[in-house]
């Protein structure tokens, strides 16, 4: 992982907050406020932007000093609680838009496990400051971003390629071009959406930029997705809620794991406790086949992880799953058989 490029040009701000952090010295809203104010910035919101990119910088200078996924992780966690400022800019536009950039800790873990510190492509369709691309090298990025503020914060940022592109519209000339996805869109209470993807209703706003962000994934990519709400199941044992969506997503990707994260002990510190997910996917199926799985079948998708070492433990696992050879339709119909052959020899 190389060191942080400096960025194109000076900030005063993102300067004063690094001897902040190099010295151990918290720092709140009261901070940013007094600090931006001595630079002559009266925009609060632009202010806690140009913060966040402040510490983007700075956990990827942990990323690049550290050596190991285990070593980088403890030292991004122990920067999160300790020093990392807890964003409450009531009035941001973040506020509006439901702008929450990832926590650290699950950028680091979502870009390990679509290797983007090693893969030549990888795309971040709502990068917004470039917290989830954290673990991935600059110069094989393309980052996506529709708001002014974030979209010149990217710019600063020696980024292949920067986008403003509305990601609620399909990614002309990307499609099946990314070796890695993160994506982790506006969630919470936004607009329904009403989208007829390959036969399956999409009903939700995030939901539809993460199918759009999917469609630019390379046959055996890799994709770390994160929406909100958690996977919840039915007296009937099959997911409850937008049911059509999930259906879609693991007929045609081989979704290793859906994570439930508690956002209140690994979330609050980006300004919202909205419950979330983070999905992990290892390539497009050869042949579609399957819908989501009943809760007979993949119990674990309805648990929570309310630990960073917890959240490591499964993502691991799933890259340990990404290793070995994934079921494909034949395999399902071998299964299917097998079984019919059981209930016929035992009748």
């Amino acid at each position: 992982m190389q060191s942080p490029i400096p960025l194109k040009g000076t900030n005063d701000l993102i300067q004063k907050l690094h001897n902040r952090f190099a010295q151990g010295q918290k720092t709140n809203k009261r901070i940013i406020r007094q600090l931006a104010q001595e630079g002559n910035i009266t925009d609060l919101d632009y202010a806690y932007e140009k913060a966040e990119l402040a510490w983007v910088l700075w956990y990827r200078k942990i990323i690049a000093e550290e050596k190991g996924i285990k070593a980088q992780l403890q030292k991004a966690v122990e920067f999160y609680y300790s020093l990392q400022p807890t964003f409450s800019q009531t009035s941001s536009t973040k506020k509006i838009y439901q702008q929450y950039s990832t926590a650290a800790p699950i950028a680091l873990l979502a870009g390990w496990f679509v290797n983007a510190h090693q893969v030549e492509r990888i795309f971040e369709p709502s990068a917004g400051n470039g917290l989830l691309c954290i673990y991935a090298s600059y110069e094989k990025t393309t980052v996506n971003e529709l708001d002014v503020t974030r979209l010149a914060n990217l710019q600063l940022q020696p980024f292949k390629t920067v986008l403003n592109q509305d990601a609620l519209l399909p990614f002309e000339g990307y499609e099946k071009t990314q070796y890695a996805v993160l994506c982790n869109p506006p969630f919470g209470k936004l607009e329904a959406v009403n989208y007829d993807y390959d036969g399956f209703l999409i009903k939700k706003l995030d939901h539809l930029m993460v199918a759009h962000a999917l469609a630019t994934m390379q046959d055996k990519g890799r994709a770390a997705l994160i929406i909100g709400g958690h996977t919840e199941f039915n007296e009937k044992g099959l997911i409850a809620s937008f049911r059509p969506f999930f259906n879609w997503l693991y007929h045609y990707y081989q979704v290793l794991d859906m994570i439930n994260i508690d956002a209140r002990k690994l979330y609050a510190k980006q300004g919202t406790a909205f419950p979330l997910r983070l999905i992990l996917i290892a390539g497009r199926k050869v042949a579609p086949f399957g819908t989501a799985p009943k809760i007979i079948e993949a119990d674990e998708i309805e648990s929570e992880v309310s630990t960073f070492e917890a959240l490591f433990q499964r993502v691991q696992q799933a890259r340990q799953k990404a290793a070995q050879p994934l079921p494909t339709l034949q395999n399902h119909l071998d299964i299917a058989l097998q079984k019919i052959n059981l209930e016929l020899y035992a009748a």
